[in-house]
């Protein structure tokens, strides 16, 4: 007999959330190009993860305070209220009752701001270590930028341009401090796929800026997206030594990263169109060719993190 009890106790970690999230995101980007039903189908699967997240939380709190203490899966567990918030800009979408996706939308802002403020009062504030800081802070700490990309049509916008700001100051402060704390002590190997993060911060400061600045300005968007290009490239060298060896729950670190990337490469993409058309054009075509590796990425990790679930609860190993 199926055990969901052994399954959320033993393969249900906060990355399987964070690589929700990610093919969630894939499927917005799908969207772009008028194919909703992938988003979907998508949207579907991600508030499937949300419930059963939802209930390994709920019925074995222990295990989850036990993860949510440790730095790098406390940190990862953001995934949980911008997977929140993604799903709130679907329903907002789709429901007759838009009101749906406005509530979520200021509850999954509320949780990732409570979470941040415990995050850094224990993990910053109380017992700082350099081996616990990584890249999945980024998750913990531009992630609430998400509800800016999944609610411009409907969040609120004091909240929201707030949120902006915020972006900007973080990524800021942020990104520096972690190319300091690579440099000075390199990642473990099982860690190495979270370099991928590094794409998080730009891309969701730049369609955040591009949602609520009232008159952006091309220079500074092209500005955000060279430096989020020069990431881009690294990760894409570095990507076969990522996943070279066997699959290991840090493969998640793929996902999000390069999806919310592709998305604010058709966001840029589609804001040139009306001020600079042959840079738009480039846009686009990179919008592709990111759109084809995050999706030859993402689905196998999200099939994997499924079997591996379901093997957990035939009481199989994995």
């Amino acid at each position: 007999m199926w055990n969901l009890k052994k399954a959320l106790a033993t393969a249900l970690p906060p990355n399987a959330i964070a690589a929700t999230m990610g093919l969630c995101t894939l499927s917005n980007c799908y969207n772009v190009l008028g194919l909703s039903g992938v988003r979907h189908l998508c949207m579907l699967w991600g508030l499937l993860v949300w419930l059963i997240a939802l209930l390994k939380i709920v019925t074995d709190f222990q295990q989850f305070k036990g993860e949510y203490l440790q730095p790098i899966p406390g940190s990862l567990y953001a995934a949980w209220p911008m997977l929140m918030a993604i799903l709130a800009g679907y329903f907002h979408d789709i429901l007759p009752w838009p009101q749906v996706g406005l509530v979520i939308w200021y509850l999954a802002v509320t949780l990732h701001a409570l979470h941040i403020l415990y995050f850094t009062w224990r993990n910053v504030l109380k017992a700082p270590t350099l081996d616990g800081f990584t890249p999945t802070w980024f998750v913990t700490y531009v992630g609430i930028l998400v509800p800016v990309v999944a609610g411009g049509a409907f969040g609120n916008p004091v909240i929201m341009k707030g949120l902006m700001i915020y972006g900007f100051l973080i990524t800021f402060t942020l990104v520096p401090a972690m190319i300091w704390r690579l440099w000075k002590k390199a990642l473990p190997e099982v860690l190495r796929p979270t370099f991928t993060i590094f794409l998080a911060p730009f891309s969701l400061t730049l369609i955040a800026y591009l949602t609520m600045a009232k008159q952006p300005q091309p220079w500074l968007a092209n500005l955000l997206y060279v430096i989020l290009l020069g990431f881009i490239i690294a990760v894409i060298v570095k990507l076969p030594s990522f996943v070279a060896g066997p699959f290991t729950i840090a493969f998640a670190a793929l996902t999000f990263p390069l999806a919310i990337a592709t998305l604010a490469t058709a966001r840029l993409g589609a804001f040139l169109k009306a001020t600079i058309v042959g840079l738009s054009s480039w846009y686009d075509q990179a919008f592709g060719l990111l759109l084809f590796l995050t999706t030859a990425v993402i689905v196998p990790i999200v099939f994997t993190f499924a079997r591996r679930f379901i093997a957990a609860g035939k009481g199989e190993n994995f």
